[in-house]
This record gives C-alpha cells, sequence and structure tokens, in this order.
C-alpha cells in the first residue's frame, strides 16, 4: 500500500534511496522487520531476532537495542508515540518506550524492561501491528482470534473464529480496516468498528489431492493443509468458486 502523504515512505518524506554501509546489524538470524515514524518526521525502522529488539532512527543514526525473556516473533512501531510492540513464541504482548533512541544519539546503548506486558494468546503470535492513530495494538495467531488491545490501559476485546491461524496483519490508514493473512491462503479484512470480517479474498488452497469437477469445470482440492475443507477452484478464473467445510478444525489445540 502506498504510504500516507507526509509519513515515511511517501513522495514528501522518501526513504533513503542510497545506502552505503548497513544501518545496523542485528543479533540473530531470521529477523522481523518494521518501520514507521513513532510520533516524529523521521523514519525509525526496528527487528526482532532472537531475544534482541534493535531500534534505529534513520536520521540521527541512535540504535537502542532490548533485551526480552524470550524469543520474540513479530515487532510494529507506533505511528503516534515512541512505541514498539512485540510478541512472543508464549503468545506474550509486550510495549517497549524508544526515548533510548535520543539518549543513545551519541552512544549505542543498551535499554530497560518492557513497560508493559499484555497475555491472553495461549500459543505463539503470528503477527502484530498498531492502529493508524496509535490507540489499538492489534494480535493475531494460531488460535485464529484477533485480540484490540488498547495501548494506553487494560481494555481489550475480540473477534473469534477467524476460520484459520493468522499469520500477519497490517492497518489500513482509514483506521477502520485491517488485513489478516491466514495459514489458509486467505486474506480477510476486517472492519473494525462492527468488529466483522467484511470480505474474504480465497487463494489456492496448499491440498494434497484433487480431483476434477465437470459440472462447474473446477478442480476440487482436499486433504493436506487443505485439513476438512474442500475447495472448487476455477483454473480458467483463477479463483475460488465454493469452499465447503465437512470436518471443523479446533485451532486451539
Amino acid at each position: 500500500a502506498a504510504a500516507a502523504a507526509g509519513a515515511p515512505g511517501s513522495a514528501a518524506l522518501p526513504w533513503p534511496l542510497e545506502v552505503r554501509a548497513p544501518l545496523f546489524r542485528i543479533k540473530s538470524a531470521g529477523a522481523h522487520l518494521a518501520a514507521g515514524a513513532c510520533g516524529g518526521k523521521s523514519p525509525v525502522v526496528a527487528a526482532v531476532g532472537g531475544r534482541w529488539l534493535t531500534v534505529h532512527h534513520v536520521a540521527n543514526g541512535a540504535t537502542a537495542t532490548f533485551k526480552a525473556a524470550r524469543p520474540m516473533e513479530c515487532v510494529a512501531l507506533s505511528p503516534a508515540d515512541a512505541l514498539a510492540a512485540t510478541a512472543d513464541e508464549s503468545g506474550r504482548v509486550h510495549l517497549w518506550r524508544l526515548s533510548a533512541l535520543d539518549a543513545a544519539a551519541a552512544a549505542d546503548a543498551d535499554s530497560g524492561p518492557p513497560s508493559r506486558e499484555m497475555h491472553w494468546h495461549a500459543q505463539r503470535v503470528g503477527g502484530v501491528c498498531f492502529s493508524a492513530d496509535g490507540a489499538y495494538v492489534y494480535t493475531a495467531g494460531r488460535e485464529g482470534v484477533l485480540v484490540l488491545w488498547r495501548t494506553h490501559d487494560a481494555e481489550r476485546d475480540f473477534l473469534p473464529r477467524l476460520g484459520a491461524p493468522i499469520s500477519g496483519l497490517c492497518a489500513a490508514a482509514d483506521r477502520a480496516t485491517l488485513a489478516l493473512r491466514g495459514s489458509d491462503n486467505a486474506v480477510r479484512l476486517v472492519d473494525v468498528p462492527t468488529r466483522a470480517v467484511r470480505r474474504t479474498i480465497h487463494g489456492l488452497r496448499h491440498a494434497s489431492a484433487m480431483i476434477v469437477d465437470p459440472r462447474l469445470r473446477a478442480l476440487v482440492m482436499h486433504g493436506g493443509a487443505a485439513g476438512g475443507t474442500l475447495q472448487w477452484w476455477s483454473h480458467g478464473a483463477c479463483e475460488q468458486l465454493v469452499a465447503l467445510e465437512v470436518s471443523p478444525s479446533n485451532l486451539s489445540g
């Protein structure tokens, strides 16, 4: 999606086009990256790898590192405040205050523990992001449940029964839409005010077997990662025609 006007990455405030040296080095392989404004006018880049969160202020070159108690899976940066949100393999979500980026402008520094822990997920969190105004943190994962956390208090809300484990999510600039990427190769567009799935865009399921339906001129996919769902796929239109769940699955197991 195109960056909003005046936001980092937009035409008015583009990312650096030429990088002569690495911005920072990550202390672990398999990192997850995020970028944002964090309430300022200059871009901030964050990465998690293992138990380390590394945050870099592109304009002043300051880098701060944070160490968590458990390996972290994903990270997001607030567009409105100097905050980062991370989620770990145990289902815990942490908020980190990034004021150390100012103190670290002259020399890199290790920073303190997270300012807040939020725990509802019983399994690994697949994705985390902030709302466009920074007022909410959204998380989802293996349980197929979207959790909406208020950033500055203890309130939270839920959208359950999404139908598949969630492996990623992002918020739209309109403050009303979330896009959730599912392990069933589908993208679900969630209307935040009504707490409802507005639309589901299906891709081809990763099935282990298929047969031809001559009546619909489609392939019927089943087995494997498709689980107990039959999918009628039109190879001509490259789209799903019908999906039928014949054996409901328990995502919490």
